[in-house]
Order: structure tokens, then C-alpha cells, then sequence
């Protein structure tokens, strides 16, 4: 009640808008997510979980592929960048992909989608029954994420991040 009184807005808690009569009425479109409160533990999470995932289902990979490099450098959310979900990712009808339907490259997705997870779910109080999140509030959604001097994602920085926690030698 105090934010509300005060007229306060906070990252995650608040938001102070004017609206129109065809504009969303619910606070959650107008609030700004706390980046502040993601730390390593929530990455790690993410991790473990996958981890555990492919355990449960028999396809672990128990043996370590390379050695972790460690504790990553803090995260420094201050000197990420916002990016609109539609400027990452091309929204459309998939299908499976298989291990014959892949190609060979320099970048681990799977460790930027660990990586990407975590910041997506860190806006996830933004959506719910009644504010669903559609194909046109997913490509609208803005996350913030490391980037490059040119202003691009930084997906090799994503990467080596995920590289550096526990576990993430074995997916």
C-alpha cells in the first residue's frame, strides 16, 4: 500500500502509466522486471534442472566433456542491453528437429538457451491467467541481456557463463 499512497514505482512491484481505453489495464504490462535479483544460484538452477531432466530420462552424459572454467565474473546486469523477443528469436510453427537435421557450428545453443531461460523466467510474474502469454506478447516482450560493443547479444559471453557452473560440463 505504501508504493501505491507514495506513488512510488518499483522495479517488479510498481508501475506508473497512463492508459487509454484501448490499452491493457493490468499493471504487470507497465512494470519493469528486476534484473538486480538475478544471481548465479538462478543460472544454477536452471542447470540443475536440465541436469536432472536428462538423467531422469536416461540421456545424461555423466562423463565431464571439458573442464569448467570456473567461477564466471559477475553478471554487471547494469551494462546489459534490452532486447525485444521478435530481435532474437524468429516466431514460427516448428517442427522436431533431429540429430540428422542438425548442423554443425561454433556455438553451444544449449547453453544460451540455459542462459536465456533464466532472464525469460525472471519476467514470468508479468504473465498468468489473466494476462497470457500469446505469440504477440512473446515477440513484444523485452528482456535484457549481455551485449556486445556493436550492440548485439553477447551469446559467446551467455555461453561461457553457463560453461562455468556445475553440471554444465555434462549436457
Amino acid at each position: 500500500m505504501k508504493l501505491y499512497r507514495n506513488k512510488d514505482v518499483v522495479d517488479g512491484l510498481s508501475a506508473k502509466h497512463c492508459i487509454g481505453y484501448d490499452d491493457e489495464w493490468l499493471c504487470e504490462a507497465y512494470m519493469q522486471t528486476d534484473y538486480s535479483k538475478l544471481t548465479q544460484d538462478g543460472f544454477q538452477q536452471t542447470v540443475n534442472d536440465f541436469f536432472a531432466y536428462m538423467v531422469k530420462v536416461g540421456a545424461a552424459d555423466l562423463e565431464c566433456k571439458y573442464k569448467r572454467s570456473g567461477l564466471h565474473s559477475n553478471l554487471d546486469i547494469k551494462r546489459w542491453k534490452e532486447f525485444k523477443l521478435k530481435f532474437i528469436f524468429d516466431f514460427s510453427k516448428g517442427r522436431r528437429l533431429t540429430k540428422a537435421d542438425m548442423i554443425p557450428g561454433d556455438l553451444n545453443y544449449l547453453d544460451i538457451a540455459m542462459f536465456l531461460i533464466t532472464v525469460i523466467k525472471a519476467n514470468k510474474y508479468r504473465f498468468g491467467y489473466g494476462r497470457k502469454w500469446t505469440l504477440e506478447k512473446m515477440k513484444e516482450t523485452v528482456i535484457k541481456l549481455p551485449s556486445r560493443a556493436d550492440g548485439a547479444p553477447d551469446f559467446i559471453y551467455m555461453e561461457s557463463y553457463i560453461k562455468s557452473l556445475s553440471y554444465s560440463d555434462r549436457i
